[in-house]
């Protein structure tokens, strides 16, 4: 499920960021660099790892190399809450645009956290990207809470936090609440993605 790539995109991502908008030949290149490849199923190999996290756990920290988790295999779906840290750069989620992997959760802004007090927009996203050289392609972010009705204070519900910079995502779909996309600190670049979320109405915000 771990891939090691070599990390061909760090100048790419340094000197043009608008350029990152993958064609099938870089694709083709990207996939070509692998170092190592575990049981495939067509390109994307078989999760040994049970969750996202648990993959995430086993990337060393402060690595220069490219980590690719292509478990995001077609159609399936993780339900739970994904954190990547600021020590574990150039990591890649993989899956299938025409049938994505799903990472779904259902925190909101007001959710008690361990400590008892409401986790706030910042720690309620179902997935949180605070490393830098993220990249994702084909899949979907989701929190799934029920929508809150319009005006409702404190609903934010996000499904996709970043925070790390120069990071990239490749037809993509973000669906979440208010602030579905915490797009929060840094350079980021969005290339055939979606995003759907409710609006809050700031003229009751307190």
């Amino acid at each position: 499920m771990l891939m090691l790539e070599k990390p061909v995109l760090n100048c790419l991502l340094d000197s043009q960021i608008g350029a990152l908008a993958v064609t099938e030949k870089r694709r083709v290149a990207f996939r070509e660099g692998v170092i190592s490849i575990p049981r495939m199923n067509h390109q994307f190999a078989q999760p040994r790892e049970k969750t996202i996290s648990e993959s995430i756990a086993n990337i060393p920290d402060g690595s220069t190399k490219r980590y690719t988790l292509q478990l995001l295999k077609p159609g399936v779906v993780f339900r739970e809450e994904v954190f990547l840290s600021k020590s574990k750069p150039f990591v890649t989620f993989m899956s299938d645009p025409g049938n994505p992997g799903v990472i779904v959760w259902n925190d909101t802004a007001t959710t008690p956290g361990k400590d008892g007090k409401p986790l706030g927009t910042v720690g309620s996203a179902t997935v949180t990207v605070e490393s830098d050289y993220f990249i994702a392609s084909g899949l979907v972010f989701k929190n799934d809470v029920p929508l809150p009705k319009p005006g409702a204070k404190k609903a934010q519900a996000p499904a996709l936090r970043v925070q790390g910079t120069k990071a990239t995502f490749y037809n993509a779909t973000v669906i979440g609440g208010q602030v579905a996309l915490y797009d929060q600190k840094g350079l980021h670049y969005f290339k055939n993605c979606t995003i759907k979320g409710a609006v809050a109405d700031t003229t009751q915000a307190s």
